[in-house]
């Protein structure tokens, strides 16, 4: 993940932090809750979605299409929705779901938004490469 992670690095603290929060929430939070299908889900998009990522990176640049990165997280967070108000959980478990179905979808709005702007022409690389 190379160029994946130079990009990273290279993005605005304040984007930084954001991903900071979204590996923390939905890379290392499942760890907890192994027993949990919900949490292996959780850990498995996300481990997609980076793979997804490093190849985006690779094939487009570290462009707004890397919004793409996280298709994987649609099923997951209906996966997620469904587990809060069909299963009801309770204590650290129903907490962590929470905030991850809450990150998820604030990250995939703004995933939304990056892929209309890579439509509509921004396709700017941060690692300087015009496509």
């Amino acid at each position: 993940m190379n160029r994946f992670m130079s990009g990273v690095l290279k993005m605005p603290f304040v984007w930084q932090v954001w991903i900071f929060i979204l590996v923390l929430v939905n890379g290392v939070g499942p760890l907890f809750f192994l027993s949990e299908s919900v949490a292996l889900v959780t850990l498995s998009a996300m481990i997609v979605g980076g793979i997804t990522g490093e190849v985006l990176t690779r094939v487009q640049g570290f462009t707004k299409l890397l919004g793409l990165m996280h298709v994987s997280w649609v099923p997951m967070l209906v996966l997620q929705i469904w587990v809060l108000l069909i299963e009801n959980p309770t204590g650290m478990f129903a907490f962590w779901l929470f905030i991850s179905a809450l990150v998820t979808i604030t990250s995939l709005i703004i995933d939304i938004i990056d892929v209309i702007k890579y439509l509509r022409g921004d396709r700017k690389d941060l690692l300087g490469i015009n496509l």
